[in-house]
């Protein structure tokens, strides 16, 4: 196969599954990589995340270049990725969605070339998507579970950032007609995910602020957190399977009900649905913030749907299912 057979096989989520075309790319990516370098960096500039806008035929090359790139740990995908995460929840779910809660913090957290600053102004952009900004701070855990960034560093730069979000939503700030999860509760959970020792007092203030909704996160895991030593923490972050450095790409698609022919899986949650179960810490859905138990297949908003009709998801089923 050459690069325009690759780049059609690519271009597309249909079945079926273009395993070939992904392996070519595995062998021959310092030879192609630039091209999607380039697709990158045109979602980075504001480009459009489609082939035709007037049939909104998302363009994936982009997509499998980023889950690509991370595997290969190429840093030239780094900062043109956060540049593009730097958008609001509309565009973030188009060029995104369902990587928003799974992919993006791995592919993150993969091509980071060193400069956490990259990340850290991600996660402080008060007009980025809300996931986007969790994305990078979920990123920064994983650099030091996977042991190339510093534990201490990361807990105080998450307890500052705890403060400024705590006081968003003290103000009232905070727009949940736009974001219904704030990024607070967010922040306090990978807080409580490294050891919350010695922001205890502050968590229980803030639940007796009624800053921290008791439905959302449940106060005694942060107290079953707080005795644990952060060794502890780190060995319980690291038998998940979300909180890793990307190492087979192929594997982490191949199984994706966009890919199957057969597939008629129910419609799962994303990023940007209202779900009344959503819950941090303890007994939930979520084994950290946004990475969801998936009971079905991943199907991402502009996915053929599963059902078979031969429309998008998010014109389908998902529409039925947010309405």
């Amino acid at each position: 196969m050459e690069w325009p057979d690759v780049a059609s096989a690519l271009a597309r989520f249909e079945p079926p599954f273009p395993r070939a075309a992904l392996e070519e790319l595995r062998r021959r990516w310092q030879e192609w990589a630039p091209h999607l370098v380039a697709e990158v960096e045109h979602l980075a500039s504001g480009g459009s995340p489609f082939r035709d806008e007037r049939e909104e035929d998302f363009n994936a090359l982009p997509f499998f270049g980023c889950w690509l790139a991370a595997e290969q740990r190429d840093v030239r995908f780094y900062r043109p990725l956060v540049a593009a995460c730097h958008c609001d929840s509309e565009r973030a779910e188009l060029i995104f969605g369902d990587d928003l809660t799974d992919g993006l913090p791995q592919q993150l957290a993969s091509l980071c070339d060193g400069d956490d600053s990259l990340l850290k102004a991600l996660a402080e952009d008060d007009e980025a998507a809300m996931w986007c900004r969790y994305a990078a701070l979920k990123a920064m855990q994983i650099r030091v579970v996977e042991g190339d960034a510093d534990v201490d560093a990361l807990r105080e730069y998450l307890e500052n950032l705890c403060e400024r979000e705590a006081e968003v939503v003290r103000r009232g700030a905070w727009d949940y007609e736009r974001e219904p999860f704030d990024l607070f509760c967010m922040v306090v959970d990978l807080v409580g995910a490294l050891g919350p020792g010695r922001m205890m007092a502050r968590i229980r203030a803030w639940f007796d602020e009624d800053l921290i909704d008791p439905t959302i996160a449940d106060p005694s895991h942060y107290e079953e957190q707080a005795a644990k030593s952060t060794a502890q923490c780190l060995a319980e972050a690291r038998d998940d399977r979300f909180c890793h450095y990307v190492t087979d790409a192929i594997a982490d698609m191949a199984w994706w009900a966009c890919f199957d022919e057969d597939a008629k899986a129910t419609p799962t949650l994303s990023a940007s649905d209202d779900d009344d179960d959503f819950r941090l810490g303890g007994d939930s859905r979520a084994l950290h913030p946004g990475t969801f138990r998936r009971e079905t297949p991943k199907v991402g908003r502009n996915n053929p749907c599963p059902c078979g009709s031969g429309k998008k998801f998010k014109k389908c089923c998902g529409a039925q299912a947010s309405s």
